[in-house]
Formats: C-alpha cells, structure tokens, sequence
C-alpha cells in the first residue's frame, strides 16, 4: 500500500484504544498486525478508505493469504481481527462517544481470550468461505481417517456461546457412541 495514511491513522487509533484500555495491549498488537498485513496488498489504483478496505477485506484477504503462501488459519484470523477492528474504527469515526466493546475479549481473571494470542492450527484450521457472511465464521476440523468437519458459527461468539457448544459435542459423542 504505497499511501500509508490510512494504515498509519488505524494503527494509531489502535494503539489509542490500547492505551485507554478499550484493547488489551497484546490484542491491539495483533490487530494492529493483522489490518497492516490485509492493508499490505491494496494497490496504489485502489481506493484508501477504511470503508473500502471493510467492503473488500474477504478479497483483500485472499489475496494476501496467495502472496504470502498463508496458513488459512492466519489468513482467517487476521482477517477476522482486520475486519472487526477496521469496522469498529469506522464507528468510532461517525462516533466517538459511544463505547467500543471488543468483541472478542473476555473478563474472565481480567486476560484477553485464548483466541487473541493464539492462531488456529494443528487440527481445527479456519477457512475463508468463498463469499463469508458477515455474521459467519467456519472452521474446518480435520477427524481420522482424512475425513473433515466443517463447523460454522456466529463470528462473535460468547464465553457462554462455547460453552453450549462444548455440550452440544459432548451431547452427539454420546449419540455416536450409542449411549444416548
């Protein structure tokens, strides 16, 4: 992205919200990463919007993951962190005095979430949809024997929200195992 105005007034209204505590240091880090990289491959024909960049992230996305030969695990998370922050950017814009609550925080013993600090890998990779809903993330659950699993959920999703989801897996375990 040659003009790097846009970028630079995200990444300083990033490091903003970190200071006053709207993000915890270490998720204002990785969204700060996670936009620069999606922002990295807009081109200098394109438009230097933030709202631009939202309506097209899924494709700034993919054309980032196929540069830089990325994990769809990056890929998703990144992008997954690019477009909530990006959009909560533009809110504060038309805004400023409504509170920003990050969606993907938790207040449990006052630390971010696990899903902050860590990329998906190993067994559960996330995949980018060919036409993501906004309101939708999948993941993709490599099981035994190359079978997969495709999971799809509500992009921001509660601490409560996993909790029914970890039931609802227990729940068919006992189904499949004929218990139920």
């Amino acid at each position: 992205m040659e003009d790097i105005a846009l970028l630079q007034k995200i990444k300083d209204w990033i490091r903003v919200m970190g200071q006053r505590g709207i993000y915890g240091g270490a998720s204002a880090r990785l969204r700060s990463t996670a936009v620069e990289q999606m922002l990295s491959v807009v081109g200098a024909e394109e438009p230097k919007d933030a709202q631009w960049a939202l309506d097209n992230i899924a494709s700034l996305a993919k054309r980032w993951a196929t540069k830089n030969q990325a994990n769809p695990g990056t890929t998703s998370t990144y992008l997954s962190r690019a477009k909530s922050t990006i959009g909560d950017y533009i809110a504060y814009q038309k805004d400023p005095t409504k509170t920003i609550v990050p969606r993907s925080s938790s207040s449990r013993n006052g630390r971010e979430s696990q899903r902050e600090h860590e990329p998906a890998t190993t067994d559960a990779v996330k995949s980018i949809s060919p036409d993501p809903s906004v309101d939708e993330q999948r993941f993709v659950i490599a099981l035994s024997g190359g079978k997969r699993a495709t999971l799809a959920v509500p992009v921001h999703l509660s601490a409560l929200d996993i909790k029914i989801l970890q039931k609802q897996i227990e729940i068919l375990e006992l189904q499949v195992s004929g218990e139920i």
